[in-house]
């Protein structure tokens, strides 16, 4: 759970906030992992974090409280804090992998609104909700389905277009099934143009974000 720098834990009998509480940590505890691709490259960031209070039990093995701290690695004042309950063998990678999935969910949520509407349901009862959502739903499967990542495919001088994501599945549907726009080969001819060009930004993005980055074009 994300809480602000202004949240107060007890430490040697005083309230202390979680900001002042960090910056006691020395430089050589932080530790540095990737916690999964972006858009512009690895997330890296650097993590800190310790326990807290005693082991809470729980049905499916007790659980550990703990405080769990990124930063960021070119500008470290730059920091978010979590409150986390893990198992008791959780170690801070475990946990720093566990928080970068809020990146992943966040992205399901903005496919489905942008590409099968989400958003646009004009309902305010729970049972007339669950239509518009089950039907999202299923959307979102065929085109995470179609989506899923396969050999790469070669582009012009040789570069990999990235992978066939959700909003290409969707375009190339309408463009080959809808009945005005049936033409096949023109419908697979954009989608490796914007495909190629999506690689190749890609690429200058990676290595702005990381010098030492090998890729080639």
């Amino acid at each position: 759970m994300a809480v602000t720098s202004q949240q107060q834990l007890w430490v040697n009998f005083q309230r202390q906030r979680v900001d002042a509480i960090i910056d006691d940590v020395p430089d050589e505890q932080w530790q540095t992992h990737s916690i999964g691709e972006g858009a512009k490259g690895s997330r890296v960031y650097q993590w800190a974090g310790g326990k807290f209070g005693d082991p809470i039990e729980h049905e499916r093995g007790d659980l550990q409280n703990w405080l769990l701290v990124r930063r960021n690695v070119e500008q470290p004042t730059q920091r978010a804090y979590y409150f986390c309950a893990a198992p008791l063998d959780a170690t801070l990678q475990d946990l720093a992998m566990a928080a970068g999935q809020r990146w992943a969910i966040e992205t399901c949520f903005q496919t489905a609104k942008q590409e099968v509407g989400l958003d646009a349901y004009e309902v305010r009862l729970v049972d007339g909700l669950a239509s518009p959502c089950h039907v999202v739903d299923v959307g979102v499967g065929v085109l995470e389905r179609r989506a899923i990542p396969s050999a790469p495919a070669h582009g012009k001088r040789g570069v990999d277009l990235v992978p066939v994501t959700e909003p290409e599945i969707r375009r190339l549907m309408l463009a080959i099934v809808w009945p005005r726009f049936n033409d096949v080969e023109r419908a697979l001819a954009w989608s490796a143009w914007r495909r190629h060009h999506q690689a190749v930004a890609k690429y200058y993005h990676y290595r702005a974000r990381e010098p030492d980055h090998n890729a080639q074009l």
